[in-house]
């Protein structure tokens, strides 16, 4: 019996000796690795300006905020949101918006759905742009711009049998961005007309979308808040846990 007693303990000790390690040495992970990848890369994390992006960004799994992982890269650092893939062309320290642009380095759209001559069509997804489930919407400057646009009459269409999805962006251009098309009507024809609507969403979307998210109602930026003035603590997540719970890292220093 003592003998049974003993095996029972040590299988214990062995299974929570590893998690306790990671609280207490993560955060010094996530403070450092960056920093040195940073280092070692003649290109950083465009556009932002510091060796480690500030949070709630980062390029370290764990660290950070699971909906804010990026892949540094030049000219644009990438951020992937609904399984979507988006440069970030412009962000503001301080600021809760940022510029945003579909980002599909392969990119090979069908010729027989475009009606444009003047554009590539490179950025145009083949479906709508969709933010729900995430910290990010699309801004309301972004989605009067698209309900600002209608094509004109008759509208050129490709042959919609075959390009549905583009005819459907031609007649009602807010489909684009689902956030738009639910939030706001198009307007009426005294704003003006494009003949060529498929090649202006191109364009638009190479300029980039406004999309910003909101910190008070989304408990990682409070939690990291207290984290930080509490604790002297690093912000992160536990990424092996599939609802990503956040945690509050520590150094061995600290």
């Amino acid at each position: 019996m003592p003998s049974s007693s003993r095996n029972l303990r040590f299988p214990l000790v062995s299974f929570t000796l590893p998690i306790f390690i990671c609280v207490l040495t993560g955060g010094h992970l996530c403070s450092t690795s960056t920093t040195t990848s940073a280092r070692s890369s003649s290109s950083s994390c465009p556009p932002f300006t510091t060796a480690v992006p500030p949070f709630p960004f980062s390029s370290s799994p764990g660290c950070g905020h699971p909906s804010f992982q990026i892949r540094c890269s030049s000219p644009h650092s990438v951020i992937s949101i609904n399984h979507l893939n988006f440069s970030i062309l412009h962000f503001e320290p301080n600021s809760t918006s940022l510029i945003l642009s579909p980002h599909y380095p392969n990119a090979k759209p069908n010729p027989n759905c475009s009606s444009s001559s003047s554009s590539d069509l490179s950025t145009l997804p083949n479906h709508s742009i969709n933010f729900s489930g995430t910290p990010f919407r699309a801004s309301d400057s972004s989605c009067s711009r698209l309900s600002l646009l209608r094509p004109c009459s008759p509208p050129n269409l490709p042959n919609c049998s075959r390009c549905l999805w583009e005819c459907r962006l031609i007649k009602n251009p807010a489909q684009l961005v689902q956030d738009c098309e639910s939030s706001h009507a198009l307007l009426s024809s005294e704003q003006g007309c494009q003949t060529d609507v498929l090649g202006f969403l191109d364009s638009f979307l190479k300029l980039g979308i406004q999309v910003e998210y909101d910190q008070v109602q989304d408990s990682y930026f409070t939690r990291c808040k207290d984290c930080e003035a509490n604790n002297g603590g690093i912000c992160g997540f536990n990424s092996s846990d599939p609802n990503k719970p956040f945690l509050c890292f520590h150094s061995k220093s600290s």
